[in-house]
């Protein structure tokens, strides 16, 4: 879901292009209000709560009401056997082409990567990738301090946001896999809650290092964060809940 993030990142640099030069930079932003607006009363309609939600909060007429539009089946078992059999039908089928322009192959690579990496989440489970992604990630921070040709200065930074991206997107599922469902929105909300303070200390601190006059601490700075942030995931114990879905 959250590799639309940097496709759109992609569509607005295009978009900004175009625009900048005729209408100024105040028209990018009112043209970022327009998929708001012709979305958002869309999901409101059509967009249904979730089944298991519906089910471990004791909503069954409306969870049965719900399966009976979609036409599932009537038990929550065969609900989630049913989901299952839909995903793995929809990974045979996906192909990804056509965006690797050179101007943007990084973000592409990007949003490419977070697919990759959601397939193999499904595949060999949460935990695992999302600590190799932090590993992977500190990796191409450190090379990215070594003056390099342009094909691997691309590769690193492409596996960088890879592994800053694609992570927040597997430590969302982490989380919410760790805690039954009526508990998973507060879960989430306090492992973003806590995020959004890396957000706002992470400039702060990257400004203090590129006025210090030393820009390539930040590499190592961010780069030690990824490690700490993998090791402290494996430390993590498998809750009862995060086990039941990881089966």
């Amino acid at each position: 879901m959250l590799s639309g993030v940097p496709i759109g990142g992609v569509i607005a640099a295009l978009s900004a292009l175009v625009v900048i030069p005729h209408l100024g930079w105040r028209w990018v932003f009112f043209l970022g209000i327009v998929p708001v607006i012709l979305v958002l009363p869309v999901i409101l309609s059509k967009l249904p709560e979730s089944l298991i939600f519906l089910d471990a909060t004791g909503r069954t007429e409306k969870a049965a009401a719900l399966r009976t539009n979609l036409g599932l089946p009537a038990t929550p078992a065969a609900v989630v056997h049913s989901a299952a059999a839909s995903r793995a039908e929809a990974a045979d089928d996906k192909r990804l082409s056509g965006i690797f322009s050179r101007p943007y192959v990084a973000a592409s690579m990007i949003f490419a990567g977070s697919i990759l990496i959601a397939m193999a989440t499904d595949r060999w489970g949460s935990k695992k990738i999302v600590v190799l992604t932090f590993l992977g990630m500190a990796v191409a921070l450190t090379a990215l301090m070594i003056k390099m040709p342009q094909p691997p200065l691309l590769l690193a930074i492409a596996l960088a946001g890879v592994g800053g991206h694609g992570g927040q997107i597997l430590i969302n599922r982490f989380v919410s896999r760790s805690y039954p469902a009526r508990h998973r929105a507060s879960a989430l909300g306090w492992s973003l809650g806590a995020g959004r303070i890396g957000t706002i200390f992470g400039p702060i601190i990257i400004g203090l290092i590129v006025s210090g006059g030393s820009p390539l601490i930040g590499f190592a700075f961010f780069a030690v964060s990824a490690l700490c942030a993998a090791v402290l995931l494996m430390l993590i114990p498998r809750t009862p809940a995060f086990n039941h879905e990881e089966e």
